[in-house]
């Protein structure tokens, strides 16, 4: 159970996605195609320490001396001891490994690059917010106020799908807002650092995410782009939807429409956000209609 999960989340539409409750198909997007040029994008000062990849070489090389020294007829092993041949392979691995650790670091631009292209083509990632009246918000994605929200239960079993309590993915997870970029060495990186840290200047988004992998997609739309990997969310998990203030008489009733024409859809209650006449707040009301 993850104890600060707010019971209700959000995801802000333009008008022209209202078809999105009559398929029921949400689409989960790479990092890369974020209008934030910094999602998934952390800065990697390395792959590995030089201690690191002396280690590994010094593993790699010694359990290869040891195995060819077992190989060697009973005389010469007689003849030339183990330790004798440990202390020059141990030798060789320190020289071998300062090398190959500096060729490691010219390689770090590339290898970042490759890995964060992989990870697009992928992995995608579903993005809800913990606020239903974010003027911001409706502004960015709700086309001005002319769109609409859906209101998620949080506590649903399908935004808690993780095959083990260490799996990160197939689960909601919040996103952290710092003032610094994270940075370190690949090795050393975390999922969080890689995908869950947002600079500051998006900390108004109060945002929570839960990622795919794009091979479970239901439907998949070629795009000029990024190809369009759509996912079903079942209709127990969808509690409501808030009308935006400036939604047209035209969007209000293909919305009203959706929600009655479908029976798994029933129990599903319709709100508006209506600007407050004395202050800068959008109040969100149960709909009379």
């Amino acid at each position: 159970m993850i104890l600060d999960l707010p019971p209700r989340l959000y995801k802000y539409f333009a008008p022209e996605r209202v078809a999105v409750l009559t398929q029921r198909l949400v689409r989960y997007t790479p990092l890369g195609a974020f209008n934030d040029p910094f999602e998934g994008r952390p800065k990697v000062t390395g792959l590995t320490t030089q201690d690191e990849t002396i280690s590994i070489t010094n593993d790699l090389l010694l359990d290869e001396t040891r195995q060819m020294y077992e190989s060697l007829q009973p005389h010469v092993q007689a003849a030339i001891p183990f330790n004798q041949v440990y202390f020059m392979a141990k030798a060789l691995a320190q020289e071998k490994g300062a090398e190959i650790h500096t060729i490691l670091q010219s390689m770090t631009q590339a290898t970042t690059e490759f890995l964060t292209g992989k990870l697009d083509e992928h992995l995608g990632a579903f993005c809800l917010s913990e606020v239903p009246d974010s003027i911001l918000m409706w502004s960015h994605y709700g086309a001005s106020h002319s769109g609409f929200a859906l209101e998620f239960d949080s506590n649903h079993p399908h935004f808690h799908e993780q095959q083990s309590p260490e799996d990160g993915f197939r689960r909601l997870r919040r996103v952290f807002y710092r003032d610094t970029r994270p940075s370190s060495r690949l090795a050393a990186m975390s999922t969080t650092e890689m995908f869950l840290v947002k600079s500051s200047h998006w900390a108004y988004e109060r945002e929570w995410r839960i990622m795919r992998a794009f091979s479970d997609a239901n439907t998949v739309v070629q795009d000029a782009g990024y190809p369009v990997h759509l996912f079903a969310f079942p209709p127990q998990a969808l509690t409501g939807v808030i009308v935006g203030a400036r939604a047209t008489a035209n969007t209000s009733q293909q919305i009203y429409s959706a929600i009655a024409s479908d029976p798994e859809l029933q129990h599903v209650q319709i709100k508006q956000a209506i600007p407050d006449s004395t202050h800068f707040h959008l109040k969100i009301e149960n709909s009379t209609d």
